[in-house]
């Protein structure tokens, strides 16, 4: 008897003991990726973690992050890589009171990174001179990058027949004929003045202006607009072409084309596609048109080839408001909707109806969604302070994924459409369709598509490269929550230009992870995403989109 009681103890002491060393295990991490992949920020990185109390990641050896879904990275406002490497070591620790553990990847990353590439001097119709604008810009140390935008028929002519040019435009454009001074060199030697690689970035822009008085809008205004384009590099010889010498979609689209072809490469997106402006007439107030008619843009254009060269596609905000449908509202509320008076709410115009002419028409061909400020009155890009009158609206802003913040990188991802649209505030997403990142794009995908968003709100202070996250203007706290998320799809059923939201998330959270399964995915069928973030006073937007669906398999 004695002797099982003794068995019994050692059996029930060894038991003890296993567990003691069981809890006392040292922890152990797994990143679950292979080496040299492209990731971008955003990204959910698989992972595994045991026996921890504490973990984190690094990016070389920049501070400790702890954004984490369940044990997986969440991959939010990681280091620049710096500008002579292209792949950084990617590394998870965890830690108890028995020691610690990592483990290290090589990875390529695509940060995010924002900027306002839409915006005006008094080199044409707006208020302040391009150094206030760009120092201003550096000041602020809020955005990434910047192009100003001028109205190319306004450079190098005087004209003060257009509302907004200021009263001395004929002046100084006589005295810099005079003095042998070009406007449009002056926009080139800026950009490279002003431009600083790995810190802020520079494109050389133009806007092409027509309107229904100009040329080509004479016999109707289906085929004008406005388009800004941005060239790759500041080249010596890149030209800018106004509303008098290329007259309709098609001159200006084959004109830069032909640039193309000439090792200028550009891409080009519309602006507000719903605008009209008034003009006083003998004290007679008459509107002027400056909608674009995607219809128009997807059917009518004689030279798709050329649109489809330098076309990505359009401006969903601005200060002149959301270019959504404004009377369309399928369980949305719209922020910073466009004024009535302001605007044609025309249907042709309204950006879903160029989702919807993109999925039928323009198989294959790129298209998504940007935002800027157009600011003319505001004496730098990128802020929340409103214009005068009933436009009052803040500032749009771009978000672009890039390896490094340098000119060539942030024009490789505008034209490769790995772009979305921020109304003012640095709101991070990653949206990802059959795990593809495919903004703009077409994929093939399978039954169901599954749709995954992971979004991260605007914080106090400093990322991590060093800029700000305050926007010139804003006295608000930063400190926002993600309190909305809209999947929202072509509605095949109610026809163009309509949309349906499928799903609707309310995390209220600093950090969102949510997904979707749809069942009832079809050829030509596109998809895009609205996210609002608030601080319980102020609330924005962001958008995302759209991905269209080119097969199912």
């Amino acid at each position: 008897m004695k002797g099982r009681i003794a068995l019994l103890l050692i059996v029930f002491l060894l038991l003890g003991f296993n567990s003691i060393f069981a809890e006392g295990d040292p922890p152990y991490v797994k990143i679950n990726i292979k080496p040299y992949e492209t990731l971008y920020e955003g990204d959910k990185i698989n992972c595994t973690i045991k026996n921890a109390n504490r973990f984190f990641w690094k990016i070389e050896d920049g501070s400790n992050h702890t954004t984490f879904y369940g044990d997986d990275i969440l991959l939010f406002d990681p280091e620049p890589t710096p500008l002579e490497k292209e792949y950084v070591n990617l590394t998870l620790y965890a830690e108890n009171e028995h020691g610690i553990a990592c483990d290290s990847i090589p990875v390529k990353i695509k940060r995010l990174y924002f900027g306002d590439i839409h915006w005006h001097t008094d080199i044409s119709d707006a208020r302040y001179d391009i150094d206030t604008m760009y120092q201003n810009a550096l000041k602020d140390n809020f955005l990434d990058f910047a192009a100003c935008s001028d109205h190319a028929e306004l450079i190098d002519l005087p004209n003060t027949i257009f509302g907004g040019v200021p009263p001395n435009d004929f002046l100084k454009t006589l005295i810099d004929w005079i003095l042998g001074r070009s406007e449009w060199e002056l926009i080139k030697e800026k950009a490279q003045e002003y431009y600083i690689p790995g810190k802020f970035s520079t494109l050389l822009a133009f806007e092409w202006t027509a309107a229904q008085w100009s040329p080509g809008g004479w016999d109707g205004w289906e085929d004008v607009g406005h388009i800004n384009f941005y060239y790759r590099d500041v080249y010596e010889d890149a030209p800018k072409y106004s509303f008098y010498s290329k007259l309709d979609f098609d001159d200006i689209c084959e004109a830069m084309a032909e640039e193309w072809e000439k090792g200028h490469y550009c891409i080009g997106f519309p602006h507000h596609p719903q605008g009209k402006i008034y003009f006083n007439i003998f004290g007679k107030k008459l509107p002027c048109s400056f909608t674009v008619n995607w219809s128009y843009l997807a059917e009518g254009m004689e030279n798709k080839n050329a649109r489809d060269k330098v076309l990505r596609g359009g401006e969903v905000y601005s200060r002149w408001g959301t270019a959504i449908g404004q009377y369309y509202t399928p369980g949305i509320p719209w922020l910073y909707g466009y004024d009535e008076e302001s605007f044609y709410n025309l249907t042709d115009a309204w950006m879903e109806n160029a989702f919807w002419e993109w999925s039928e028409n323009c198989r294959q061909r790129k298209f998504v969604m940007i935002a800027s400020s157009d600011t003319h009155n505001v004496n730098r890009p990128g802020s929340v302070q409103g214009e005068f009158g009933n436009i009052g609206n803040p500032s749009g802003i771009v978000a672009i994924y890039a390896v490094h913040n340098t000119r060539h990188e942030i024009w490789d991802a505008l034209n490769a459409c790995d772009a979305y649209a921020i109304q003012a505030h640095k709101l991070r997403v990653l949206m990802k369709c059959d795990g593809k990142v495919a903004y703009g794009r077409w994929i093939n995908c399978s039954i169901p598509l599954k749709i995954e968003i992971n979004a991260m709100a605007t914080f106090d202070g400093n990322d991590s490269s060093g800029k700000s996250m305050r926007p010139h203007g804003y006295n608000g706290s930063l400190n926002f929550k993600i309190t909305d998320i809209w999947i929202v799809k072509k509605d095949g059923q109610k026809g163009r230009p309509w949309c349906k939201v499928i799903a609707h998330f309310t995390p209220n959270n600093e950090i969102a992870v949510v997904s979707y399964e749809d069942y009832s995915v079809e050829p030509n069928d596109f998809y895009w995403v609205a996210i609002k973030q608030s601080n319980g006073i102020d609330a924005y937007m962001a958008f995302l989109g759209p991905v269209f669906i080119y097969d199912v398999r």
